[in-house]
């Protein structure tokens, strides 16, 4: 096996990314805690940053190869096993005092994080639960902390959940991008020089920024599935839409049936089916679509946006463009005529 470049431990990243997660609560003292209920929770001395990964995988955990000379690795289980390995391994080797907190059942969409009561404690939380090379903070931040992180080279996105979303917190978040893709599929891989970048930026961030502490703006909501909030460009937060612009009604008390995704077992709406017409959750059904070469996804009242290619549970018929998101609606609005709009609604 190529030795791994930029520095990272290749001994440690094979242990995390082959040991099962029962045997490392089980050295932490939480074997006999049902996983509803087990973290790892430890402490360093003068740390003021909460740092979280989580243990269980989708897949079967089968060891780690490398390639390209070591500047890439490939293995199941890198989300989140390479996380756990850089808040339980690679910050403290790198003088990050961070306090770590390991969790279990993120996967299924009930991280324990909830089961946490310290996170207030802190000046923030980081996570390394994320594939690429940007960040998303699920509406778990304020003006501050999101100008913070583009100073520091990171570029904010989109994203559904993870476990910071079950934190019980008013501390700002964020989910750093990591460099896997194909989380969820045995042929997953990470870039290493992706991860390098990211952290790297982290280390300028945390050097600037450990003794400041961010608290989430009163109007900031959790992000959750397909719920709102999330990481909205800061020109697009006081923008008024017009009429034709409306969100979806919401829905009515019993009308939601949750389903379980049937590639990573997660709670979804149940939106979204694979090519055999089994229920998979929004994350899974953007993999489909986008990196598994599948083009047969349906979609239950939702369609792809004509503007950005995303699956949207809401589309606007804009004459001589298409079918676009609320998003691309917002960005483009300016360059559409209002005569174009045509509201669909929920698609059909």
């Amino acid at each position: 096996m190529a030795k791994l470049k930029y520095g990272f431990d290749e001994r440690s990243l094979r242990w995390w990314l082959s040991t099962h997660e029962d045997i490392i609560f089980a050295r932490n003292g939480a074997g006999h805690v049902l996983p509803e209920y087990r973290t790892i929770y430890k402490t360093v001395p003068n740390a003021k940053i909460l740092a979280i990964a989580h243990l269980d995988t989708v897949q079967k955990l089968r060891g780690m190869t490398a390639s390209e000379r070591g500047k890439k690795i490939h293995a199941c289980g890198l989300d989140d096993r390479l996380g756990a390995y850089i808040v339980h391994e690679w910050l403290h080797r790198n003088g990050i005092a961070a306090d770590i907190l390991l969790t279990d059942m993120e996967e299924s969409g009930a991280s324990t994080a909830s089961c946490f009561a310290g996170a207030d404690d802190y000046n923030w939380v980081v996570e390394f639960d994320r594939a690429g090379e940007d960040v998303v903070t699920y509406g778990l931040d304020c003006p501050e902390w999101l100008n913070a992180l583009r100073e520091s080279g990171f570029k904010t996105a989109f994203g559904a959940y993870s476990d910071i979303v079950f934190l019980k917190t008013e501390r700002c978040c964020v989910n750093i991008g990591v460099g896997y893709e194909l989380a969820h599929s045995a042929d997953s891989f990470a870039d290493l020089s992706v991860l390098d970048r990211q952290l790297k930026r982290f280390k300028n961030f945390y050097a600037k920024h450990k003794n400041t502490r961010f608290t989430i703006a009163k109007s900031s909501v959790k992000s959750f599935g397909c719920a709102g909030g999330g990481n909205w460009p800061d020109e697009w937060r006081n923008l008024e839409t017009g009429s034709s612009l409306n969100a979806p009604a919401p829905a009515k008390p019993g009308e939601w049936e949750m389903y379980e995704c049937a590639w990573c077992s997660c709670q979804c709406d149940g939106k979204y089916l694979d090519e055999y017409g089994m229920e998979i959750c929004a994350s899974c059904a953007e993999m489909m679509r986008r990196d598994s070469g599948y083009s047969n996804v349906a979609f239950r009242d939702s369609a792809l946006c004509d503007g950005c290619g995303a699956i949207s549970c809401h589309v606007t018929n804009v004459g001589g463009v298409g079918m676009l998101c609320d998003d691309c609606v917002i960005y483009f609005q300016d360059e559409i005529e209002d005569s174009e709009f045509e509201t669909k609604g929920h698609c059909s």
